[in-house]
């Protein structure tokens, strides 16, 4: 049973002219150069591009964890998470509709699986019960439900720390799940899965983004994982947008134009062994009208 979405849920992601520039003592480097975005209601978004492209960066930026340069502003659901290199003073409560699940799963190892999943609960329940592991029956059963769907309710009970890479970060989804979130992050939630656990993942992502109607945005290096499970592809290189639009869209050209050399040594001129087609399982989601 699909649990009920934030007020975020019904809402778009705005980025209008964002940039990002690192300086250290080696010199200045710009993660993203002047980056304007529209993603819809309900939209499945795969972002692509190169290591060091800028991926994580947007990503952070949208939850708010990372502060961008001034003159850009980025909004979620129409409420303001950042604008001119400044965090809004609600950030925390718009974090609390944004569920954010990174490579590595954070899990805490030594404590069951249903525990770390209650974690996510942590905007909507005091913080003391949160470190005492003091949860009530209801919110351990909401847990229970949230691994449920993503398909590991036979593990709730185990220590974190002996499941399989898979089950870890399909564990970290249904933590995002219990913020009952309208937008949902990956930060390049697959890259270190085996095909079987990668599937598996993108499986779990879809049927929130089909059944709840949450917005996904998900950073992939696998080009056939983005092109399987998402309909839209946003492309960074070297900070800049270089492709904003249908999967369909992608061919050797574009993907070269992405990736350059390293695209023509993983894939040449055949583009169309990366197109696999989009499994019938996953209709064209329903776009949510906007509240």
């Amino acid at each position: 049973m699909p649990i009920a979405a934030s007020p975020i849920q019904a809402s778009a992601v705005s980025v209008r002219s964002v940039s990002r520039t690192f300086r250290s003592g080696s010199g200045v480097r710009h993660a993203l150069r002047d980056v304007s975005i529209e993603i819809a209601p309900g939209e499945m978004v795969a972002l692509i591009g190169p290591s060091g492209s800028g991926k994580s960066t947007l990503l952070r930026s949208l939850a708010g964890l990372l502060t961008t340069d001034a003159g850009g502003t980025i909004t979620v659901g129409g409420r303001t998470v950042q604008a001119d290199g400044r965090l809004a003073s609600d950030v925390r409560a718009i974090r609390s509709g944004i569920g954010v699940v990174f490579q590595q799963f954070n899990l805490a190892e030594r404590l069951p699986v249903v525990t770390n999943v209650c974690v996510g609960m942590v905007s909507r329940i005091p913080a003391w019960r949160v470190v005492a592991g003091r949860f009530t029956p209801a919110e351990r059963f909401a847990a229970l439900q949230a691994l449920d769907r993503v398909g590991i309710l036979e593990q709730a009970w185990q220590r974190s720390g002996t499941l399989s890479g898979g089950q870890q970060q399909r564990a970290a989804i249904a933590r995002a799940l219990v913020q009952r979130p309208g937008l949902i992050l990956g930060d390049e939630p697959i890259a270190s899965l085996d095909p079987g656990s990668c599937r598996l993942v993108m499986e779990a992502f879809a049927r929130i983004n089909r059944e709840d109607g949450a917005t996904v945005v998900v950073s992939l290096h696998q080009i056939d994982w983005a092109m399987r499970f998402c309909r839209r592809v946003i492309a960074l290189r070297a900070g800049r947008l270089v492709y904003d639009g249908p999967t369909a869209g992608l061919d050797a050209a574009t993907l070269r134009s992405v990736y350059g050399g390293e695209f023509h040594a993983a894939g040449g001129d055949d583009a169309t062994a990366l197109r696999p087609a989009v499994p019938a399982e996953l209709p064209e989601p329903e776009l949510v009208a906007a509240t």
